[in-house]
């Protein structure tokens, strides 16, 4: 009797101790789990805090805009850093980051300037090109560059310090094909010289169908004044 007993308090122990090495193991895969995903997503008090500093921050800029906005906290796997993404019911969308100092920043004037030329840019290669064509500006520089902007800036007054590093990209459908060379770049051209008329010279990235690219920097554009020099500098080339 006393041995069957001494069998079953053993079993029970054993059952014990395996439900503690699984509860162990499952806090433990949980941990992992979790951090992997703070890794990713940060934590919830950590965009939460962040949010409300972007708020608190955003009550003190004197911007002209609606305080109809919305706003959306992200963190950055690479960095490690928290953002706010706002945006506003006109569709301008700008971040409010923060600086190695641990001070609060933004990009709303280069955003707005970014914005408004997009627009115009999408509207223009509508009318040369069939279909849908996506024409996004970027401007590079971050705090230094918005720094140098103010809420009537716009692109045809920014030094060329500051365009020199703004991009037109554009996204052609995928029916335009290495096939129709000598139109698309009759209609590339097109858009081209309505870049350089409208004084928004800027790097120039089109990317179509097939992997080729077409790809005109800043300081080659210009200096562009002819139009057999303007078709001539629009060379087609395989995407690196």
């Amino acid at each position: 009797m006393k041995s069957n007993s001494v069998r079953v308090k053993a079993r029970m122990v054993s059952r014990r101790n395996k439900l503690i090495i699984i509860g162990i193991l499952i806090l433990l895969v949980l941990a992992m789990v979790s951090s992997i995903h703070f890794s990713f997503k940060g934590t919830p008090w950590g965009r939460a805090n962040f949010a409300q500093r972007t708020e608190q921050y955003l009550s003190k800029v004197n911007y002209n805009f609606s305080s109809e906005y919305k706003l959306s906290t992200v963190h950055s796997f690479k960095t490690g850093e928290y953002k706010s993404i706002i945006t506003l019911p006109s569709g301008i969308q700008f971040e409010v980051l923060e600086d190695y100092s641990n001070n609060l920043f933004d990009n709303y004037y280069v955003a707005k300037v970014e914005h408004t030329v997009s627009n115009e840019a999408s509207e223009a290669i509508r009318g040369i090109f069939d279909g849908n064509p996506r024409v996004t500006l970027y401007i590079e520089g971050g705090k230094s560059i918005n720094k140098k902007l103010t809420e009537s800036s716009s692109y045809t007054n920014l030094n060329s310090d500051i365009k020199t590093h703004a991009t037109f990209y554009v996204k052609l459908e995928n029916k335009f094909t290495f096939m129709d060379e000598s139109i698309l770049i009759e209609q590339c051209s097109k858009f081209i010289k309505w870049i350089k008329t409208n004084n928004y010279d800027a790097n120039v990235y089109i990317s179509f169908n097939d992997g080729y690219v077409i790809n005109i920097s800043y300081d080659e554009l210009r200096v562009i004044k002819d139009g057999d020099v303007l078709k001539r500098a629009v060379k087609i080339q395989t995407r690196v």
